[in-house]
């Protein structure tokens, strides 16, 4: 990172894995390359409460841009959980004055939950880690777009006021988009059933 008028600015992602109970964090080294699970904060209170809990966590760090998972069912539908954690992206966006991005956070759970169950880790403390452990599996997928191929700098998040186009990262405001679905494999693997 440079300070010479007109350079790019490196941005420094962290991810929120939202919840009632407890909401997880995670952030993104300095390179970019690997999320890391923080502690996680109290899900308790107002939505500009929250996001003021998670300004103080991350504070240290400084995110110029933050990831929060999307909760969507598995056909793709907004319920609660989903309409609650827009309310959050708004709130921390406001509160923050960060960019928000909403991406879908489906099976980050199972996923995190896997890793920490292969780590020895369960039970209670499984229970007590798996929020931020989750925010970490969202981060990394993200951070691993970023560094793909398939990244370009037209698929960095934009400003809420902007819309977001098809296959970019989703703002505050912004609907899911749905997950592409494969066709159905017959039991031998060769294709469709037909």
């Amino acid at each position: 990172m440079t300070d010479e008028p007109g350079a790019r600015v490196a941005r420094r992602y962290a991810a929120v894995d939202p919840g009632s109970v407890r909401v997880g964090l995670a952030v993104a080294d300095e390179d970019g390359t690997f999320a890391l699970p923080r502690a996680a904060v109290s899900g308790a209170g107002s939505p500009a409460e929250v996001a003021t809990r998670i300004g103080e966590a991350l504070a240290d760090v400084a995110p110029t841009a933050i990831v929060i998972g999307l909760p969507l069912g598995l056909d793709g539908s907004e319920g609660t959980a989903a309409k609650k954690a827009k309310r959050l992206a708004r709130a921390i966006r406001d509160t923050l004055g960060v960019k928000v991005i909403l991406a879908d956070e489906r099976l980050t759970t199972a996923q995190a939950t896997r890793g920490l169950a292969e780590l020895g880790v369960r039970g209670r403390d499984a229970r007590a880690r798996v929020d931020s452990a989750s925010a970490a599996v969202l981060l990394q997928s993200v951070l691993d777009r970023r560094k793909s191929r398939a990244w370009r700098p037209e698929n960095e998040p934009r400003s809420p006021e902007r819309s977001p186009s098809p296959k970019r990262p989703q703002h505050a405001d912004a609907r899911p988009e749905k997950p592409k679905s494969t066709p159905p494999r017959s039991p031998d693997g060769s294709g469709s059933h037909d």
